[in-house]
């Protein structure tokens, strides 16, 4: 019988509020050769991220554990345009920063949608008007393009979106 190769993958996002000022963004990401958490902790109410956990717990070759101090370089940057090259620049220096970026970027995801949250319910009812509206809902903050599946530039809600704004709006 021929070896067949099994890889799974799964991630995991959530925000829970710490009390009325501070926020926690967290990212568990799980797969065949890969086990990593990351956490960010948000003041309100300009997003400043005020601390960064992150472990890798399981990887080929070396476990690490990041102590804050780690990411004393982006601490204090606020969740905004910009802030997806900044900390890809950072964390190229480390080991599995690649993977630190995608789990630092995802908690940063995570609390833009979670203000996003109360205009998504506002989404008309129709397959017609649902797309008109998440186009719209884009154009005016390019920050969402790519947040999620259902916002990617690849998504059945945002195809044939032809606009330099999108085009230029992964800038984060």
């Amino acid at each position: 019988m021929p070896d067949i190769l099994l890889f799974s993958r799964n991630r995991f996002s959530g925000v829970e509020m710490l009390d009325d000022r501070q926020m926690r963004a967290f990212c568990i990401l799980n797969d065949t050769f890969l086990q990593s958490t990351a956490e960010i902790i948000v003041q309100l109410p300009h997003l400043e991220i005020i601390s960064i956990n992150a472990t890798i717990s399981k990887a080929p070759g070396n476990k690490n554990e990041y102590k804050p101090d780690t990411f004393s370089e982006i601490t204090g940057m606020r969740i905004g345009p910009g802030m997806r090259r900044i900390i890809s620049e950072f964390t190229s220096k480390l080991e599995y920063g690649d993977k630190l970026a995608l789990m630092i970027d995802e908690c940063c995801n995570s609390v833009i949608l979670t203000f996003t949250k109360r205009e998504l319910l506002k989404a008309p009812k129709g397959l017609k008007d649902e797309k008109i509206f998440f186009k719209k809902m884009v154009k005016d903050n390019p920050r969402l393009l790519n947040s999620c599946a259902a916002l990617s530039e690849g998504s059945p809600l945002l195809r044939d979106i032809v606009d330099d704004t999108l085009q230029q709006g992964d800038k984060r």
